[in-house]
């Protein structure tokens, strides 16, 4: 939500700038709200007389954004993070690329270690001893 606020108000202030550099008068509240998104005409729900409707909003990004569940972080007070993936067991799950990357890098680390430890070995002259 912090994050479709800000996009927001940037969306709001880039408007005023341009009109200001064409030389125009300031945007009205209509033109203020048009820069604004979601727009009135794709979520008529998510503004009440120019107020936004956070649960709305809210649902409208969710829509629009995510496939699955979202997975939300709780933090209270006392630092403790509780997480809950769409009423899930509250663990995260590493996902299955991340894990085939690790397993990826891991082998060609070791791969490139013993190689260079072969060239060293092959230079110094042990490997003749």
């Amino acid at each position: 939500m912090w994050l479709w606020e800000t996009h927001n108000d940037v969306n709001t202030r880039l408007l005023g700038e341009r009109l200001e550099l064409k030389k125009e008068a300031a945007p009205s509240q209509w033109e203020s709200q048009q820069a604004r998104w979601p727009s009135l005409y794709s979520c008529p729900n998510c503004w009440i007389e120019e107020t936004p409707n956070e649960e709305a909003i809210y649902k409208h990004l969710h829509e629009m954004y995510w496939i699955g569940k979202p997975t939300r972080l709780k933090i209270s007070n006392d630092g403790v993070v509780d997480v809950a993936a769409g009423g899930g067991s509250g663990r995260m799950r590493t996902p299955l690329k991340l894990k085939l990357s690790i397993i990826v890098f891991a082998t060609m680390a070791l791969l490139l270690r013993s190689y260079t430890k072969k060239k060293v070995r092959h230079y110094s002259g042990k490997h003749k001893k």
